[in-house]
């Protein structure tokens, strides 16, 4: 991954007077040592991967849903087939005892 180099690494610290009023900024150059960047890199990583993780579980939990409605809709068809066919067997059923 593409990172700054580590003396273009600044830190701002913004300063107010005591009634809260903003008054500046002051910017550090190499204010973070190469230990800190390389802690602060790692949590960045770190958080990554779990955000990666987390999307491809959500991503699994989608397909397996997705997977599970289509089955479920194979099933509302045939059980719309299976009730067409009874109710057709049964107006012919009434037909032939109106016949008789």
């Amino acid at each position: 991954p593409l990172r700054p180099p580590l003396e273009a690494i600044i830190k701002r610290m913004w300063r107010f007077r005591s009634n809260g009023q903003y008054f500046g900024v002051t910017q550090y150059l190499n204010a973070f040592t190469p230990d800190e960047i390389r802690v602060a890199e790692q949590c960045i990583d770190e958080a990554l991967v779990e955000q990666r993780e987390l999307y491809h579980d959500a991503e699994q939990a989608v397909k397996a849903a997705t997977e599970e409605l289509a089955a479920a809709e194979e099933c509302v068809n045939a059980l719309t087939e299976h009730t067409e066919a009874h109710t057709t067997a049964v107006q012919a059923v009434r037909l032939a005892v109106e016949k008789t």
